[in-house]
């Protein structure tokens, strides 16, 4: 809150967002209530990293190809968000010829 005062100080718009906590109007704190319109609630979509993963791979044998350039890193830490959100499992299955795929499990 300190923060969206200093703002206010020096006529500079601040938002505050949540993504995680504050999904239920409930859950909400008096002080963010007080921000009113300048709450953003949010929420990430659990099956959005795997929609961006899918995006990065290439399959031209079928027509498609990668919509995003990602590095290794980049497609192992989407996997990581993913697992993070969802009951089922991904993990990369990467070959030594640069292809990479995707594979699915239950963890028991």
């Amino acid at each position: 809150m300190p923060l969206h005062r200093r703002a206010d100080d020096f006529g500079v718009s601040s938002f505050q967002a949540d993504l995680a906590k504050f999904m239920e109007s409930d859950k909400v704190g008096n002080k963010l209530k007080s921000l009113g319109e300048r709450f953003i609630r949010g929420g990430i979509d659990p099956v959005w990293p795997l929609d961006i993963l899918t995006e990065a791979m290439s399959k031209p044998d079928t027509g498609h190809f990668a919509t995003h350039c990602l590095s290794e890193k980049e497609l192992h830490a989407l996997c990581h968000l993913y697992n993070e959100l969802n009951e089922v499992k991904i993990s990369l299955d990467l070959n030594s010829d640069g292809k990479v795929g995707i594979r699915q499990h239950r963890p028991r």
